[in-house]
């Protein structure tokens, strides 16, 4: 669901099972938006069940066509091979 959504509805605390390495809306410092993001505290937790959401992302990319080669699946792919060894 969209960052920006989750804050609007009040949600400060989120859990991320794994990196957005293409940027995404919890990489972007709320305290350069405008005043209604600029004052939220927000918590974000990383890396809970990492491997599990690793596995699972790979299984995706390597069954469906939608988003190979795109740079979220290359990362995911380096991943999981770094992982396995």
């Amino acid at each position: 669901m969209c960052h920006a959504t989750l804050l609007l509805s009040g949600i400060r605390s989120f859990i991320r099972a794994y990196e957005n390495v293409m940027g995404g809306g919890t990489s972007v410092p709320l305290q350069k938006l405008s005043a209604l993001y600029k004052d939220m505290k927000v918590r974000l937790v990383p890396g809970v069940l990492r491997r599990e959401r690793l596995e699972l992302f790979c299984h995706f990319f390597e069954q469906y066509s939608y988003w190979q080669n795109s740079l979220l699946a290359e990362y995911t792919l380096r991943q999981w091979r770094k992982d396995r060894v």
